[in-house]
């Protein structure tokens, strides 16, 4: 699922964006207008 080549920081930060993402998902549809943003600060940070 993930490239093999990429350094352990960038695949660490992309398991933890996975988990962080199930985990709002498994929140509820309450929290759902936060996702967008929440993933836009996420790949601005990266």
């Amino acid at each position: 699922m993930m490239p093999q080549h990429m350094s352990p920081t960038k695949k660490t930060q992309a398991v933890m964006m996975m988990f962080l993402e199930r985990g709002l998902l498994a929140f509820g549809f309450i929290h759902f207008p936060l996702f967008p943003i929440i993933r836009v600060i996420l790949v601005i940070r990266v």
